[in-house]
């Protein structure tokens, strides 16, 4: 589940990038146009490279974000996990002490049988003895 949830981020943030790329080729090809002046080729180049900080900035607020989301989900998962295993350990102490007590009871049966075929052998044999 968290591989698949990885996978779904993951193609989440490739399909993003393409976007951004695909806006930054555009928005260079922009830029690169003859200016009129060398000082508004340096104004389009200031704003260029604030509007890529701006979109990495983005992206990276966007990754984190995923990345807290499918961290949140993990510990979601093995929350349920943890208590699933102890729901089946308290079950499991609950059989084991159910198998104990039959064990205990099928002990004391056999103990009680044994007692009662050694009188109902040795009664007969100490009588003929006799």
């Amino acid at each position: 589940v968290l591989a698949e949830l990885a996978q779904e981020a993951q193609r989440h943030r490739k399909e993003r990038l393409r976007a951004h790329v695909a806006e930054l080729k555009a928005t260079t090809a922009a830029a690169e146009a003859p200016p009129s002046s060398p000082l508004s080729r340096f104004i389009g180049a200031q704003v260029q490279d604030r509007n890529v900080v701006e979109e990495l900035l983005a992206c990276k607020q966007a990754r984190e974000l995923e990345l807290l989301e499918v961290r949140q989900a993990a510990l979601d998962r093995i929350a349920l996990l943890q208590a699933l295993v102890a729901d089946v350990d308290r079950k499991l102490g609950y059989l084991n002490e159910k198998f104990s007590a039959c064990v205990d009871d099928v002990a004391l049966e056999l103990e009680a049988t044994v007692r009662r075929a050694r009188h109902s052998v040795e009664t007969p044999l100490l009588s003929s003895l006799r």
